[in-house]
């Protein structure tokens, strides 16, 4: 038997390094291109948990409002930002009101803040729709309209929510 071995001059080689090459930049391309995905996908779930800060900040002016006689406590939200024109707190994790410097969404962690922003705008007759407000700004009753602006940072990531809140009420 007589068996001839052609040369086959290192064709194979070639091929499966170019084959290799081919497999290499596919393999980094998916590599970057799911750590980017990765990082898209981190930005969406911090720009909500802030916005979730924001909104549970709105949520917690809301409850505070509705809650006590703002006519006669003094520490009233909406007695406070009647008098003093704004008022400026941080909800906490049970959503009560705090400080800025020390009260965090999350408790002790401290990577989620609300803050909030009360400011009383005016007396507007014409913004409380839906109530038979007399025209004669005399008769002592009047529309109260405060801006409230609820700014939610969580891990860095900033989010605002604003909200305006009507009071029918007998002082302005």
């Amino acid at each position: 038997m007589n068996v001839t071995i052609q040369k086959q001059q290192g064709a194979a080689l070639f091929v499966a390094l170019v084959f290799l090459a081919i497999l290499m930049v596919l393999g980094v391309t998916a590599v970057r291109n799911s750590s980017f995905q990765e990082k898209m996908a981190t930005n969406v779930h911090q720009q909500n948990w802030a916005f979730g800060a924001a909104d549970a900040g709105v949520n917690a002016f809301n409850t505070l409002a509705n809650e006590g006689d703002d006519r006669s406590d003094s520490q009233h939200i909406l007695f406070r930002a009647r008098i003093n024109g704004s008022v400026n707190f941080c909800v906490d994790e049970k959503g009560a009101e705090g400080a800025c410097d020390s009260t965090f969404l999350d408790g002790t962690q401290k990577l989620t803040k609300a803050e909030v922003d009360v400011n009383k705008e005016g007396c507007f007759q014409k913004l409380c729709t839906g109530f038979s407000l007399s025209a004669d700004p005399r008769s002592g009753i009047q529309c109260i309209v405060y801006k409230v602006d609820g700014t939610g940072n969580a891990v860095g990531v900033e989010e605002e929510v604003e909200w305006w809140a009507f009071q029918i009420g007998a002082r302005c």
